[in-house]
């Protein structure tokens, strides 16, 4: 549909009464149109209908304002000003004396902090003075987890504690769950909702590791009330503690950040956040859009509204130009009424047949719910039928069956055990006839050797048996020396043989696992020498951080973006041995980015996110600075000395960080302790060396030396670089390295398998001329033997042949005996099978019987079940032809309603234009015939509209919709002229506030930094510049020195102005909580000592806010530390054991 262009500008001045918060129009333009009537839609009179307005508009407020502009002029106010006044006229700024009322808060102030498995304190407490409190403690005690600990309780997220992108990462290693709890005081006339929360408020944060975090605000009993981040955020805001500012706690790196490497800009960033002057001025830039958007809208559309008014005149004069034709609409409109009851009687004639369908429909169902009945009667009967057999005749028959079945196992195991006994018995007699048989044997081969003996004692003399035994005994001790060499030499050919097998599979084993490390080296090589330019230092990296790098060149940071590190380090070609160690030393480096503010930290973190990044971020600016006074003088390279960086900033960050500069790489163990026992100046962090292939760390801790292993990683997300070398190149090297070990270990197992085959041949060959001699030796002892025995045996042998052989007649008459009753046993137990056999028979073709009995019983209950099944399905469909009748009657029920709403709206319609008997119809009646006369009506009266171009009811609607256009684009213009003067209005009050609000927070922030030098006896002053968004500290440490730039200045100096800066601009945030991390870290003792000065007598000025100050060093010794408002706790180092 097209849009004219007045929906346009109603659409735009809509939008623009959206965006704001000075108006709203919510009115809504409805043309009313007249029914038909038989004076016609607007009356005989038009001229009386429609009476346009001709008063004008309200004026649109014209003005040449900017916001951008407008704020300059502080800037020319400001140096306007400075020219006419000196430091010492400024005491009208704000009071900076001591205040009368010196008592500290009895409400906004945290009282006690509790830190459970949360960073690296297992179980944390500490109670806080209401004022000022120092926490002091060594690096690793864990004393910057208080300021993130009180962040992270009162709502902070993960970003705004520089802790990383998560705050699982808070949560201690090997824990699931973290808490940090916040006790804040709440009394006098102060407190907030004392009636509910009582004398003090707690708030308790849970962070998990699998699950949501929680939130809980419970009252002095410990009650929780709350559980929403909207009750913590009411509580901060009704005490003026301002979390979320970033200049209310800083942390760590923020307080280094701030203190030693902000520039002009990220000062003026500070100073606008902190006082929140950067906050009101997006606000009013806002307005100044909307204002300037609706009044380009006014002035684009300004036209619409003209063109609106002229065409409503057209519109009017045309509806007035038609002449007098209303007695033939008035027959026309008759004809239209006659042909919707035409319309009216064919409807009520469909209305009565759908009434006698509807009725048909209804007796069918009745028909099928008794259908139903008799089929649930016959399912009943059946399933009683079936329940019978079930529970009586089916259950009999299977136990029947059952017990049959164990009968005939039973009498089956009877008959096996009976065959059993009997083939045991045939045994018996077939074992006592074979041995009757051999006996007779023997006795036949006894009698014979009876008869040989006999003739031999006849002819037996006399021999040299002496001879014969000595000959023996002589040969029974050679046969015993053989006897033990044989079963020594078996013994060790079967160590050998067991040695060369558990090498063989040893060998297999580990040329195995080389082979599968070869393999996994060649495909990487191949890998690497396809893509192009294999030896780019992208290269040493995954994929994803290949794609962030990709990434971050389409990226807009304010300032360079370094990272990650490992693209700029390199180890050197006469260190590569040194290569992995060093990788895994600075793995973490590798992967590091570093950036110099933290808007570009957030766009990092972002794509970090994205690509699934876990690298971490260093917030620093790029400095070079001389480190050789803490480098320890030694022959032996430290790990900064072995690595290529061109970079020096990089390398001046991992000396300030890591400590490179004073970490050795010692070859043994030796010489390491050597240096570090001759290190007297103590510069030496820790030395590296190799023992057994192994890597030990060694460092000096209270005099004395400790080692500590140091355990490499197999594989590392980031690799370290040789110098010149590429990706191809180090795992060509790898390879190298495995095929050489392989191919010496394959030599060294050729070789051991061949000394063991030597030792095994060799052995083998002792063993079989062992045997030899052996048998030699035996079949020489058996001959003496038998020469012997037959010289000495005599008579005697022949009595003994005798004797065997009456002997074993005795044994053949005993087995006779035996063999009777053995026969009748074995009779009577094939007796007992042949009776258990036909028992088994019998009881078998019993179990046949009973088992189809089952079988049929199993058969009726099927036949039944389906029967029954069948029937219920019958119900089912008995059940869906009604429910399908149902909805026919219920779509009957639809159509006769709306049938009967449709003559409702017929008859109502048809009489608006006549009545029934006026449209005399009869049953010649067509709406054809109506349409015919409608027609001719239609073309006489169009004659009469032809002379306008339009019909008479076009040039009406025309009329009525030119007119509501008009009055509705009159309305909204009016209305949205109203809301851009008032726009305006707002933003000139609003500018001006912001304009004077910005001057006196200039002259307050300088007037406190000035007031802050002289405790020094300093001079300085702070130069702001809104057009270019800069703010310079120049200070001159003497009366009459020049001043400079806070950043030509020695650390402490600079640290000191800095402190003084942030002095200022804490005082006009009013927040009821501060801190700060690590305020000294760039300080000598002697600006220390004046920072703390500064620190106990700004704090002084505003006894009811309550300042936290972390340092690693202890505060003594200075005018004001004893006062009863200043607190200092130490905190210990946790138990890291328990970790």
């Amino acid at each position: 549909m097209k849009r004219s262009r007045s929906d346009d500008y109603l659409d735009d001045t809509s939008r623009h009464e959206t965006d704001t918060n000075f108006a709203e129009t919510d009115t809504e333009f409805t043309p009313n149109a007249t029914p038909p009537s038989k004076k016609g839609r607007l009356g005989s009179h038009p001229d009386e209908s429609f009476n346009l307005a001709e008063s004008g508009f309200e004026r649109i407020k014209e003005s040449q304002l900017n916001v951008e502009d407008a704020m300059t002029q502080v800037d020319d106010k400001w140096n306007k000003k400075r020219r006419k006044r000196t430091i010492e006229k400024m005491t009208q700024m704000p009071n900076t004396s001591v205040p009368d009322d010196e008592s500290p808060s009895e409400a906004g102030v945290i009282e006690r902090l509790e830190l459970f498995n949360f960073m690296c304190h297992h179980a944390f407490s500490l109670n806080f003075g209401p004022q000022t409190n120092f926490i002091i403690g060594r690096n690793g005690s864990g004393k910057s987890a208080v300021l993130t600990g009180i962040s992270v309780a009162l709502g902070a997220k993960a970003t705004d504690t520089d802790r990383g992108n998560s705050l699982k990462c808070l949560i201690m290693h090997g824990k699931n769950t973290a808490r940090a709890i916040v006790t804040i005081k709440n009394q006098g006339p102060e407190a907030y909702m004392p009636e509910e929360f009582g004398d003090k408020i707690i708030i308790e944060r849970t962070l998990r590791a699998d699950r949501p975090h929680s939130l809980a605000i419970k009252n002095s009993r410990n009650k929780t009330i709350s559980t929403t981040k909207k009750t913590v955020d009411k509580i901060l805001e009704y005490f003026g503690i301002t979390i979320a500012n970033p200049m209310t706690i800083l942390t760590q790196t923020e307080a280094k950040t701030f203190l030693a490497h902000s520039s002009d800009k990220d000062k003026f960033n500070s100073f606008m956040e902190g006082t929140r002057l950067k906050e009101s001025f997006g606000n009013i830039k806002h307005i100044e859009r909307n204002a300037n958007e609706i009044k380009f809208t006014l002035e684009r559309n300004q036209a619409v509204y003209e063109e609106l008014k002229d065409k409503f005149k057209k519109a009017k004069k045309v509806w007035s130009s038609f002449k007098d034709s209303e007695e033939f609409s008035r027959k026309r409109e008759t004809l239209f009424g006659k042909k919707i009851w035409v319309e009216y009687k064919k409807q009520e004639k469909a209305s009565r047949q759908a009434l006698r369908v509807k009725q048909n429909k209804e007796d069918e169902i009745a028909d099928n719910l008794k259908k139903i009945d008799v089929e649930k009667s016959e399912i009943a009967q059946m399933e009683s039928e079936l329940q019978l057999l079930e529970t009586g005749e089916i259950e009999e028959s299977r136990r029947k069956v059952e017990d049959l079945s164990l009968e005939k196992q039973s009498t089956q195991g009877i008959v096996t055990a009976h065959q059993s006994e009997v083939k045991k018995i045939h045994s018996q007699i077939t074992h006592i006839k074979s041995q009757i048989d051999d006996d007779n044997r023997k006795i036949l081969k006894l009698e014979k050797m009876i008869a040989a003996e006999r003739k031999r004692a006849e002819d037996s003399n006399d021999d040299n048996i002496d001879k014969l035994k000595r000959f023996k005994t002589e040969k029974e001790k050679r046969l015993g020396e053989l006897s033990s060499q044989k079963f020594e030499l078996s013994s060790s050919i079967d160590i050998l043989r067991n040695d060369l097998k558990e090498l063989d599979n040893r060998a297999k084993q580990e040329l195995g696992s080389l082979n599968g490390e070869i393999r996994n080296l060649e495909n990487k090589v191949r890998s690497a020498k396809q893509q192009e330019s294999s030896n780019r230092p992208e290269n040493a990296f995954d994929s994803n951080m290949n794609r962030l790098m990709i990434d971050l060149r389409s990226q807009r940071f304010k300032n360079e973006i370094v990272g990650p590190l490992g693209m700029h380090i390199e180890v050197k070609k006469d260190y590569a041995k040194w290569g992995h160690l060093l990788e895994n030393i600075i793995q973490r480096q590798l992967t590091m980015f570093v950036a110099s503010n933290h808007s570009d930290v957030a766009v990092l973190r972002n794509r970090f996110r994205f690509f699934n990044i876990q690298s971490e971020i260093a917030i620093r600016q790029r400095e070079v600075f001389d480190y050789s006074h803490t480098t320890p003088k030694s022959k032996y390279p430290s790990i900064l000395d072995v690595l290529k960086i061109e970079d020096e900033s990089i390398r001046c960050m991992l000396v300030d960080t890591m400590k490179l500069n004073a970490t050795l790489l010692v070859p043994n163990r030796i010489e390491a302790q050597r240096e570090l026992e001759t290190d007297s100046q103590g510069l030496i962090s820790s030395i590296f060396c190799l023992v057994d292939n192994n890597v030990i760390r060694i460092y000096k801790r209270n005099n004395s030396l400790q080692t500590d292993p140091f355990n490499l990683s197999q594989r590392s997300p980031a690799r370290l670089r040789i110098e010149g070398d590429s990706i191809a190149g180090i795992l060509q090297r790898d390879l190298d390295e495995q095929l050489k070990a392989r191919t010496e270990k394959e030599k060294e197992l050729h070789l051991a398998e061949q000394s063991k085959s030597s030792e095994i041949t060799a052995m083998q060959s002792k063993l079989n001329e062992c045997r030899t001699q052996t048998a030699e030796i035996s079949q020489a002892i058996k001959k003496v033997e038998a020469k012997l025995e037959n010289l000495e045996v005599g008579t005697s042998k022949l009595e003994s042949l005798e004797e065997e052989k009456d002997i074993m007649v005795s044994n053949v008459a005993l087995s006779v005996q035996k063999l009777e009753p053995l026969q009748a046993q074995l009779n009577e137990a094939e007796k007992n099978v042949d009776i258990q056999i036909d028992l088994y028979k019998s009881i078998s073709a019993e179990y046949k019987n009973a088992k189809s009995a089952y079988t049929e019983k199993i058969k009726q209950q099927k036949s039944h079940s389906s029967l029954i099944g069948f029937k219920k399905q019958a119900i089912k469909h008995h059940i869906s032809d009604n429910i399908r009748l149902s909805d026919d009657i219920k779509k009957l029920d639809e159509f006769l309603e709306y049938t009967k709403q449709e003559l409702e709206t017929l008859h109502e319609q048809a009489s608006k234009f006549c009545s029934f008997d006026e449209a005399q119809l009869d049953k010649r009646t067509t709406i054809e015939s109506i349409d015919a006369e409608i027609k001719s009506i239609t073309e006489y009266l169009a004659e009469i509209e032809n002379r306008q171009g339009i019909t008479k009811e076009q040039a009406e609607l025309n009329l009525i919709k030119a007119n509501s256009e008009l009055k509705e684009i009159h309305k909204k213009f009016e209305d949205t002229v109203i809301l851009h003067n008032q726009l305006h209005k707002a933003l000139e009050d609003r500018l001006n506030n912001l304009l004077q609000t910005t001057y006196l927070t200039f002259q307050e922030v300088e007037s406190v930094f000035v007031q802050a030098l002289k405790i020094r006896r300093f001079r300085g002053k702070i130069e702001f510049n809104i057009k270019k968004g800069t703010l310079t500290l120049k200070v001159a440490t003497k009366e009459t020195g020049p001043l400079r730039p806070v950043e030509s200045f020695s650390g402490g100096e600079k640290s000191y102005s800095q402190i003084a800066f942030l002095f200022a601009i804490w005082g006009p945030m009013h927040s009821r909580i501060r801190g700060l991390d690590e305020f000294d870290v760039f300080m000598d003792n002697v600006n220390r000592r004046i920072a703390l000065k500064l620190i106990l007598n700004k704090v002084a000025e505003n006894p009811k806010r309550q300042t936290i100050f972390i340092t690693p060093l202890s505060v003594a010794n200075i005018e004001g530390l004893d006062s009863s408002t200043v607190h200092i706790h130490e905190i210990s180092p946790p138990d890291r054991a328990n970790l």
